[in-house]
């Protein structure tokens, strides 16, 4: 049997029938088909060249090039669109769905155009480096059942939630876009264990 995951993500889409997408109709039956053979290749070498960052990369900095993907991700599939006023590839998602694209253009990941890994780069990191540093106190992160929070009743002043979209939009089903190749870039990783 195969050993590990496949390098291009194989896991089928959503339902044909699931609310944001319309793509399973023409031919695109697994995350892996929204991509052309060169951007399936473009991005198998990069997950590979941050999965095999060395030792003495601090962990901070993979997690940092890993997330850089995702904004690389939305310019370098076949449902880009071409940015008249910019002249450059608007990323799939301008609406919380993945609609057929007629055309589309196909950019080079290393350009300096935004969408490209450089800029996706600067884009992680910036915001990042203004929120550490305006941290006073450190937060602690845990995965729970969001019905029963494993607060205290007292150890909060403010609890706030997103309101209930229910199937409004596919949150959940658009997030494995970027799933499916994050686990790739980062396997075996914590915060990427699936429990259910």
């Amino acid at each position: 049997g195969r050993k590990g995951l496949c390098p291009v993500p194989d896991e089928p889409l959503p339902p044909e029938r699931t609310l944001g997408f319309r793509v399973q109709k023409y031919g695109m039956h697994t995350w892996g088909d929204l991509f052309t053979a060169r951007q399936k290749l473009a991005l198998v070498t990069l997950a590979r060249a941050v999965r095999e960052l060395g030792a003495s990369v601090p962990e901070a900095v993979r997690l940092a090039m890993a997330l850089s993907m995702g904004k690389v991700l939305r310019h370098l599939n076949v449902l880009s669109k071409w940015h008249r006023g910019s002249e450059t590839v608007a990323g799939s998602f301008g609406m919380h769905a993945l609609p057929m694209s007629w055309d589309f253009p196909e950019m080079v990941w290393d350009c300096e155009f935004a969408g490209a890994y450089e800029d996706a780069v600067a884009s992680v990191t910036e915001p990042v480096s203004g929120v550490v540093s305006a941290i006073t106190r450190w937060g602690q992160i845990e995965v729970a059942d969001a019905t029963e929070h494993p607060l205290p009743d007292d150890a909060a002043t403010v609890w706030f939630t997103d309101p209930p979209y229910y199937d409004a939009v596919p949150y959940a089903d658009l997030s494995d876009f970027f799933f499916v190749w994050l686990k790739r870039t980062l396997p075996g990783h914590p915060l990427l264990r699936d429990p259910f």
